[in-house]
């Protein structure tokens, strides 16, 4: 028997009520909720002072000079949620224009290239940060704590010397509407995520008091001329993008992780992040709030960041390519929602590795896992490579499926207001497996039952009817 679809009508009427929820949503838990001035004041305050910090390193170290800072991630393109208090930067290391060579590498592993110093002056000055005649990249040594006097790349050295600095002088920037400063408490050691690192700033408002601690991540990069053995149209997801890589007429290139690449000691990546910007801010607003409401369901715990922001970003660039909607909200987050679906149900298996740390995993079902979503500039090359997720996928998907059924009671109701009861599709449990084990007792009956959690392949289809298995 065929399954029975569900009413027109009635389906309409739940997207609307769902629709007026997540604009409720947005209004009083999502955006910020600052004076329009204070918002002002905290980016230029967090510019000035970012800006002066990069413009002292340069006049203190010979070896590190900048040529501009560019404000990039969700404050540039105005998709932050909650509060203002995450700020990304890009640190343009100033070099000539014939003084570094791009050499593609990776045919396979598109995204990925190596840098051939070709300038004298900085084959001398970065000499302990080259391997043979290339920039080295790889920062999975030195990245520590433990261990940060020992600098494998030029993005480490960058860090110490902020680290150093921060330590011993004080950066502030006071205004009518507030004041900013560094947080001393924090950054004793500054702290490395990825290629970039971490130093963190409080500012505090005039009018209510109110004290932020934001943190602002600062990459290192090199900025280099687009020419066409680097990208192609054919390489990326729609033309629209390459149009815009075009216009933008640069490419930038940063640090990467060991086993994101061919060779772990020389390959970095390529990212169009300005353009990235671009395109983000050129989304109509309604897409810009399907994106925040998945960052604000999707990672708004305290637990483990199971699909980072640039994937959900990435997901959601794709689907405003072909989406002409611009009011039901709840159309297309059902439509992104099945998207992350459909890579969690594709997901590919990686060997288990013995850590006494995961024992307890012996109790848990699944493997650990890998998920492919393909760049939107590359679609041969995965924004998630070297991710390995070490936790089981039937933990996520039951969030997903506690997070349907909850989207599903607010489309019943009455009222669309936002309240804490209705608020269980959000924060309502941890995705992070220390979380998973607390609660596996209880658990453990149903996912034995079900390892593939049938229930969130039947909410699934129930939403979208779409076989995903």
């Amino acid at each position: 028997m065929a399954d029975k679809k569900p009413d027109k009508n009635s389906e309409n009427e739940k997207n609307f009520k769902l629709t007026e929820y997540f604009h409720n949503l947005l209004k009083r838990r999502i955006n910020f909720r600052l004076t329009k001035k204070e918002m002002c004041d905290i980016i230029c305050s967090v510019d000035f002072v970012v800006e002066t910090l990069v413009a002292t390193i340069s006049s203190k170290v010979g070896w590190l000079q900048f040529s501009r800072v560019v404000r990039v991630g969700s404050m540039a393109e105005e998709t932050s949620v909650g509060h203002p208090n995450e700020f990304d930067y890009l640190a343009i290391l100033k070099i000539e224009a014939n003084g570094v060579q791009v050499e593609r590498a990776c045919e396979k592993n598109r995204g990925y290239a190596h840098v051939k110093i070709i300038d004298p002056g900085l084959k001398t000055i970065w000499a302990k940060w080259m391997d043979g005649e290339y920039l080295k990249s790889n920062f999975t040594r030195g990245h520590s704590d433990w261990l940060s006097g020992y600098f494998d790349t030029l993005g480490n050295a960058f860090r110490e010397e902020v680290c150093n600095f921060m330590q011993n002088d004080k950066l502030a920037c006071k205004t009518d509407i507030g004041e900013i400063e560094t947080d001393s408490f924090f950054n004793f050691h500054v702290k490395k995520h990825g290629p970039a690192f971490t130093p963190k700033f409080r500012w505090k408002s005039n009018r209510s008091g109110e004290i932020i601690t934001i943190g602002v991540d600062i990459t290192p990069a090199i900025e280099v001329e687009l020419t066409p053995d680097i990208i192609s149209e054919k390489d990326t997801y729609d033309p629209l993008f390459f149009r815009k890589v075009k216009e933008n007429g640069k490419v930038m290139l940063i640090s990467c992780r060991e086993k994101a690449s061919c060779d772990a000691k020389q390959c970095m990546c390529l990212v169009f992040t300005e353009t990235e910007v671009e395109l983000v801010r050129s989304m109509g607003q309604h897409h810009k709030d399907c994106y925040k409401l998945l960052k604000y369901i999707f990672n708004g715990g305290n637990g483990f960041t199971f699909l980072p922001s640039y994937a959900l970003k990435t997901l959601v660039l794709k689907h405003s390519c072909h989406c002409e909607e611009e009011e039901n909200l709840a159309v297309c987050f059902k439509t992104l929602v099945a998207s992350c679906l459909h890579y969690l149900f594709n997901r590919k298996a990686e060997e288990e590795k013995i850590e006494p740390s995961r024992l307890a995993r012996v109790f848990m079902p699944g493997d650990r896992f890998s998920l492919n979503i393909p760049s939107i500039f590359f679609g041969k090359h995965n924004i998630l490579r070297g991710k390995i997720y070490k936790f089981p996928c039937e933990q996520f998907l039951q969030e997903i499926e506690m997070m349907l059924e909850s989207i599903d009671n607010i489309s019943c109701r009455e009222t669309a207001e936002v309240d804490d009861k209705s608020l269980r599709i959000v924060n309502s449990r941890s995705t992070g497996a220390e979380a998973f084990v607390s609660t596996l007792p209880k658990l453990l009956p149903f996912v034995r039952k079900s390892t593939e959690l049938t229930k969130c392949v039947e909410c699934h289809r129930n939403y979208f009817n779409v076989k995903i298995l």
